[in-house]
C-alpha cells in the first residue's frame, strides 16, 4: 500500500488495498498487528483524501485516526494525527484555530525528540502566519524550523533554508535572503529535484531584482522560465491525469458496493436459494451502471483532450505572432544603426564587431557628423534582447536629440545631456525605471596640426595603442540614467598621431565565460589580444577578434551582447 502511494503515486492502486486491510482487520483488535497496520491505514486513507482535497471524508479519517492513536498510546501516531487535524482546520479556513492546534502540539514534538516533525511543524506555522500576513510571526518560525533540522539532513535542510530565505526577503534583509537562495540552490541541483530548481530560481531572479542586480536577476528568471516551459509541455498529460483520478474516485465507489453485493448474496445463498435470481438482477444493474460511468468519464476525457488540442493551437499562434513580432523589431534596430557604407565613408580605417545575444539587442553603436566633426560611440543599454533593444531606441533617440535638436558636439555635453533626455522619458511612466546605459562617445576632427581626439564616458572606458602600448582613459562612474549624486560627464582631449589605433567596447566581450575552466575572459587578455595584432589591418584584426571570441566560449552559451569598434588613425 505503502509503494503505490510514496513510490507509483497510485492512489487507486493503494485505495484497493487500503480497503482489503480496513475489512480484514477493522473487528480484529487482538489481532498483533492491529494497532500498527490500522493506525497506518486511517493515516494514509486521510493522506490520499486531503491530497484529492476531499475535506469531508479526510475529516472522518482523521478522526478515527486520533481516537486508534489515544486508545492504543501511540505517541508518534497520535502527534502525527493533530497536525493533520490542524492542517484541515486550515483548509476550512480557520486560521486563528489553526495555530492554535499547532502551538498545542509543539511541547509533545519536542519531547519526543522528533527533528523531522518539529521541523514541520515549524513550517506549517510560518505558512499559517504568512497568509495571515504577520511576517515577523513568520520570520520567526522559518528561523526555528531552519534550526530544527539536523545538520546531516541535507535535503530538508535545502528546503527549510529556501523558506527561510524568504522570510529575509520579505523584511527587506536581501543580501542574506541571496546567500539562503544560493546554498538551497546548489544542494536542490545535486539531488536534480527540478520543481524546487525552478522554484529557487524564481525567487533568486526576485531577489537579484530588488538589489538591483538586474544581469543576475535575469540569469536566473530565464533559468526559471526554461524550467517552467519543461514542465508546460507536460499540461495535457496533467489534465488527462486529472480525468483519470475522477475515473478512479468513481470506480472506487461502484467496487465498494459491488463488493457489499457479493457478500449479500452469499448470505442470502445460505438462508435461501429462492432469492439468487434476485441478487443476479442487482448485480447486473450495477455492473450496467459501472459501464455507463465508464463510457460517460471516456467520453468527457475525449471532449477535453479536444479542448487541450486546441489550446495547443492558440499557444503555436501567439508564439509565431510573438516571433513575427521580435523579427519586426529586429528591422527597427537594423534602422537605426548607421551602415557600414557611412561608417566606411568617415571612418575608412576601421571596424565594428556588432554581435547581439539574441535577436535584438542591448548593445548598439552609433555615428553622427557634424561640423566637421565625426562622432561615433559604443553603447551598453540595460538588459539584452527585447527590453535591452527597447532600452536602446530611447538612449539612441537621446543621442540625435543632443546633437541635432541642441547642436552639442562636445563628448562631456553631449552625455550630460543624454541622461536628462533619457530620465525625462522614463519620468513619465508611472513606476520607477532605473534602466539607462553605458557608454563610450568620441569626437574625431583632422585640424591643421593633425587629428584631435575628444572621449567622454560612462562606466566604458578608451584605449590607445601608440608604439605597443595601451593609453587607457577611464570614465566617469555613472551610468546615463537615473543616479544619486550626479555630475556632468568630463570631456577628455588627444592629440593623435599617425599610426594610433583608439578601441571602444562594451563590457560583453571580456565578461563572457569559456575556455578550458569556463572562466571570463577578462580585460587583461583582452588588451594582449589586441596588442598581439597591431600589425594587421582593420578587417583582419576584426575577423581575428571573431574568431577569438568564439573560439573562447566554445560550446558555452553567449552571456551578454558585444560591440567592439577600432579606428586607425
Amino acid at each position: 500500500m505503502r509503494f503505490y502511494v510514496a513510490v507509483e503515486a497510485d492512489f487507486d492502486e493503494s485505495f484497493t488495498y487500503l480497503v482489503h486491510i480496513l475489512k480484514i482487520l477493522e473487528n480484529k483488535e487482538d489481532h498483533i498487528l492491529y494497532p500498527l497496520i490500522i493506525g497506518d491505514a486511517y493515516f494514509i486513507a486521510y493522506w490520499i483524501n486531503q491530497i484529492q482535497y476531499d475535506l469531508v471524508k479526510a475529516e472522518d479519517y482523521i478522526t478515527k485516526l486520533i481516537k486508534h492513536a489515544t486508545k492504543f498510546d501511540m505517541k508518534k501516531l497520535l502527534i502525527k494525527a493533530k497536525m493533520g487535524d490542524a492542517e484541515l482546520t486550515q483548509h476550512k479556513g480557520n486560521l486563528e484555530q489553526a495555530i492554535k492546534k499547532f502551538k498545542a502540539i509543539e511541547k509533545d514534538i519536542i519531547s519526543a525528540n522528533d527533528s523531522i516533525q518539529l521541523n514541520r511543524l515549524y513550517l506549517l506555522l510560518s505558512n499559517s502566519y504568512t497568509v495571515k500576513e504577520d511576517n515577523d510571526s513568520a520570520f520567526v518560525f522559518a528561523r526555528k524550523a531552519y534550526d530544527a533540522v539536523p545538520t546531516d539532513n541535507i535535503q530538508l535542510k535545502a528546503f527549510s533554508t529556501i523558506h527561510l530565505a524568504r522570510g529575509y526577503l520579505k523584511n527587506n534583509k536581501i543580501e542574506q535572503a541571496i546567500e539562503l537562495g544560493k546554498e538551497a540552490l546548489n544542494v536542490v541541483e545535486d539531488l536534480e529535484a527540478k520543481k524546487e530548481i525552478k522554484d529557487i530560481n524564481y525567487f533568486l531572479a526576485e531577489a537579484y531584482k530588488n538589489n538591483t542586480n538586474y544581469k543576475l536577476a535575469l540569469m536566473h528568471l530565464e533559468k526559471y522560465m526554461e524550467l517552467d516551459k519543461e514542465q508546460a509541455s507536460l499540461l495535457s498529460a496533467a489534465n488527462i491525469s486529472n480525468l483519470e483520478a475522477q475515473l478512479s474516485n468513481e470506480r472506487h465507489g461502484y467496487e465498494l458496493e459491488i463488493k457489499q453485493v457479493e457478500l449479500d448474496k452469499q448470505e442470502l445463498e445460505i438462508e435461501t436459494k429462492n432469492k439468487q435470481s434476485l441478487i443476479l438482477i442487482v448485480i447486473l444493474i450495477l455492473a450496467a451502471g459501472f459501464i455507463i460511468a465508464i463510457v460517460r468519464s471516456y467520453v468527457l476525457k475525449k471532449r477535453d483532450a479536444e479542448i487541450i488540442y486546441q489550446q495547443k493551437i492558440i499557444v503555436e499562434e501567439k508564439n509565431r505572432e510573438i516571433t513575427d513580432s521580435i523579427a519586426y523589431a529586429k528591422r527597427i534596430q537594423s534602422a537605426i544603426l548607421p551602415p557600414v557604407k557611412l561608417v566606411k565613408e568617415y571612418l575608412e580605417e576601421s571596424f565594428i564587431l556588432y554581435k547581439p545575444k539574441d535577436v535584438v539587442a542591448g548593445d548598439f553603436y552609433w555615428m553622427e557628423h557634424t561640423n566637421g566633426k565625426v562622432l561615433f560611440a559604443a553603447a551598453d543599454c540595460t538588459g539584452h534582447g527585447v527590453p535591452g533593444a527597447m532600452v536602446s531606441v530611447v538612449c539612441n533617440n537621446a543621442l540625435n536629440r543632443s546633437v541635432r535638436e541642441y547642436g552639442l558636439t562636445d563628448p562631456g555635453e553631449i552625455l550630460t545631456k543624454t541622461r536628462e533626455i533619457v530620465i525625462q522619458e522614463f519620468e513619465k511612466s508611472e513606476e520607477d525605471v532605473k534602466d539607462g546605459m553605458d557608454i563610450a562617445l568620441c569626437s574625431l576632427k583632422q585640424e591643421f596640426s593633425g587629428w584631435k581626439l575628444q572621449y567622454a564616458g560612462a562606466h566604458n572606458p578608451l584605449w590607445i595603442i601608440r608604439n605597443n602600448e595601451i593609453i587607457e582613459t577611464k570614465a566617469n562612474k555613472q551610468p546615463i540614467g537615473k543616479f544619486d549624486n550626479p555630475e556632468p560627464y568630463t570631456t577628455h582631449i588627444f592629440d593623435l598621431q599617425e599610426g594610433d589605433t583608439i578601441y571602444i567596447f562594451s563590457d560583453g566581450y571580456v565578461d563572457q565565460f569559456g575556455g578550458e575552466k569556463g572562466k571570463k575572459f577578462k580585460a587583461k587578455a583582452f588588451r594582449e589580444l589586441l596588442l598581439g595584432i597591431q600589425d594587421k589591418t582593420m578587417e583582419q584584426q576584426k575577423t581575428i577578434i571573431d574568431e577569438t571570441f568564439e573560439e573562447w566560449r566554445g560550446a558555452i552559451e553567449q552571456i551578454d551582447d558585444v560591440c567592439v569598434i577600432g579606428v586607425r588613425i
